[in-house]
């Protein structure tokens, strides 16, 4: 499945790659693996929650308590393809706008954010790597599970796909257009691999 267009979400840059909150993913692994949910975190009752995916109004209408103010917004450019919004998430990132007004105004919030050292709305870190937290989401679809690795491009991780019910590893390419670039050539070649072997 593709990430929605980043028209929907005209602060989001496009790239060959899908873009989550303003970083990339590819790739996957075998074998499945379910998570279950905490204990101690109330969720409505199981019998009047709508079947998933869920669109977004429904999302926040039974989930809201679990979403803060900007997944709220950024999740409308999903439609009806919520298929995890966080639940099972203790420490989800609090996720900041950027207020709305004369362009002035937006500059000075944008770099008034970047002196508290909160960059993408602060889901990276200051060197555009995305920050981490298991049990989150990812594009309201993969749960977090497991840090897998770093590398000079960006970062591996183990995530739950709620939708196809199995195991996959994401690589989260770093927010800048560089890497984005890269990672972009990098995938015709992962393409045209997988095009041209029979055998795998």
């Amino acid at each position: 499945m593709a990430v929605p267009p980043s028209s929907a979400n005209p602060q989001q840059p496009s790239s060959a790659i899908g873009l989550l909150r303003g970083s990339s993913l590819s790739g996957k692994i075998s074998g499945t693996q379910i998570v279950n949910k905490t204990a101690d975190q109330s969720t409505p009752e199981p019998n009047s929650i709508p079947p998933f995916p869920l669109s977004a109004d429904d999302a926040i209408k039974w989930f809201g308590s679990y979403l803060n103010d900007f997944e709220k917004l950024e999740m409308q450019a999903f439609s009806h393809e919520i298929y995890y919004l966080g639940q099972n998430c203790r420490k989800k990132i609090r996720g900041h706008l950027i207020k709305q007004g004369p362009p002035e105004a937006m500059q000075r919030h944008k770099a008034r954010l970047k002196q508290m050292n909160i960059f993408n709305h602060g889901y990276d870190d200051d060197q555009g790597d995305y920050q981490v937290v298991l049990k989150d989401h990812l594009g309201y679809r993969y749960e977090v599970l497991e840090f897998l690795g770093q590398g000079s491009f960006g970062q591996a991780i183990k995530c739950f796909d709620h939708k196809t019910k199995e195991s996959i590893a994401l690589k989260i390419i770093r927010n800048k257009k560089k890497f984005q670039y890269q990672a972009g050539i990098e995938l015709k070649i992962l393409k045209y691999l997988n095009h041209h072997d029979k055998y795998d």
